[in-house]
């Protein structure tokens, strides 16, 4: 009854034997830079959403000025001193307390090198300025936001073509005839009188296909000229389910005309070429963790997912917390090799310090443990020597990939300790010793008293 008593404690107690490490304190110098203020005043205060990030993440940079003021400048530059282009999103006045404050959203793409970003801001001034739309404009038209502003306001451009016309550029100047920057077709008042003008120049016949996924999108005509009928087909890829379609062109949406039946997985959409740009963009349904699907065979160096997808890891991937959560294996064989034609994947937790029959017994809960609610939940398993030492040889081989991996969904990194495979010294009935390996010390196998501690990693068939 001891004994017994003894075994359900064990296995209730397996819960606990998880060995997380949390995300990295420090980040990887070579990944990750900071972003800091330079230099800012006392009128005004500057935030940004994230206090370090990749290269080519975007980084948003809230400006509040204090009441009575208005951002003046704001500037971003690289650790070589390079201005970095900042793209403004809105300013607008939020009351604080009984007042009106005015705060800047904008943002930039993060290079590779830490960012310093400076602010000044001045006193609000109540004169306003007018914007004046040049009558010397050919071939299109002009609309501004507003016919007039203090300085420190956001004015919004939008050009409008004549057919068989396109924007080439905006012309914003101020009455010294100083050229005023723009963002994304968006100025900022300054303390003058301003004049916007356009230029639109002979358009042309030009189809784009954006990058979409889960799906393909083709055209029946990759350089279709004006009048043409064009035929877009859209196809779905396995797991995925057609959503929507888009054709924009500089004046608007373009109409497409559906000929595939409701029913078909496959559409087919046709659309007149107009003499412009035309954009098509497709989005597929896909209610999978992964970026794969489950019918996808898997391949190394894949997460897999409780729902059966899966996401091929990189060292800049980044997952949700529901993914983390979600994350059920790493394959580290793909079926093609010595280990049969089976892929295989190590399990996310680890457990230490048990005795050899506890570890097999950790093996076949592993699933009830983590997985009970999906279709992982059963036929878990010790790896064999041969198999151990093939995740040992992907985890050197890959710098520390699986333990990667696994510190990336909240799971637990290979040791410096001794890890039990499921291959014992001789006939299992008899046999006191099973065999194992240092892990990150030697690939020789070592056979070890069944009563003695080590440490286990359990594998899955995919």
């Amino acid at each position: 009854m001891k004994k017994f008593t003894k075994i359900i404690s064990f296995i209730l107690g397996l819960a606990a034997l998880i060995f997380c490490s949390a995300c990295k304190s420090d980040p990887d110098d070579t990944e990750y830079y900071k972003i800091y203020i330079s230099e800012i005043g006392s009128d005004g205060n500057i935030t940004f959403d994230k206090k370090i990030a990749k290269k080519g993440e975007t980084v948003i940079i809230t400006a509040t000025a204090n009441e009575g003021y208005q951002l003046e400048t704001l500037s971003a530059k690289d650790s070589a001193s390079n201005d970095l282009t900042i793209t403004y999103s809105n300013s607008e006045y939020v009351q604080v307390n009984s007042e009106y404050v005015q705060v800047t959203v904008c943002k930039f793409t993060m290079p590779e090198s830490n960012v310093a970003v400076t602010a000044t801001f001045e006193k609000q001034s109540s004169q306003s300025y007018s914007i004046e739309i040049s009558n010397t404009i050919e071939n299109g038209t002009v609309t501004v936001s507003k016919s007039s502003a203090t300085k420190g306001t956001f004015i919004h451009l939008t050009a409008t073509p004549e057919e068989d016309y396109m924007l080439e550029k905006f012309i914003v100047k101020d009455e010294k005839g100083n050229v005023i920057q723009l963002y994304n077709n968006i100025f900022l008042m300054p303390a003058s009188n301003v004049n916007v003008s356009a230029s639109f120049i002979e358009a042309e016949a030009k189809l784009v296909i954006t990058n979409v996924k889960h799906g393909t999108v083709t055209a029946d005509i990759s350089e279709p000229a004006k009048g043409e009928t064009v035929t877009i087909t859209v196809t779905p890829q396995s797991d995925a389910e057609y959503s929507s379609i888009s054709a924009m062109t500089d004046r608007g949406k373009l109409e497409l005309t559906e000929k595939s039946d409701a029913e078909n997985l496959v559409k087919t959409f046709t659309f007149i070429m107009p003499k412009t740009l035309v954009t098509i963009t497709a989005a597929f349904k896909w209610n999978y963790y992964g970026e794969k699907g489950p019918s996808e065979a898997k391949a190394s160096g894949d997460i897999v997912f409780s729902d059966g997808s899966a996401t091929a890891y990189s060292k800049k991937l980044t997952l949700s917390n529901a993914q983390k959560q979600a994350a059920v294996a790493f394959i580290f064989y793909d079926g093609n090799g010595s280990l049969g034609s089976d892929a295989l994947g190590t399990g996310i937790h680890h457990a230490e310090d048990i005795k050899w029959s506890e570890a097999t017994t950790f093996a076949s809960k592993y699933g009830a443990i983590y997985n009970a609610n999906n279709q992982y939940s059963s036929d878990w398993r010790l790896p064999s020597i041969t198999e151990l030492t093939g995740i040992r040889t992907v985890e050197n081989d890959s710098e520390n990939i699986i333990s990667n991996v696994n510190e990336l969904c909240n799971g637990s990194v290979f040791k410096n300790k001794f890890y039990w495979s499921s291959t014992q010294d001789s006939d299992a009935d008899t046999a006191t010793k099973a065999k194992g390996l240092n892990f990150r010390t030697s690939a020789e196998a070592v056979s070890k008293e069944k009563e003695s501690s080590g440490s286990v990693c359990v594998i899955h068939t995919f």
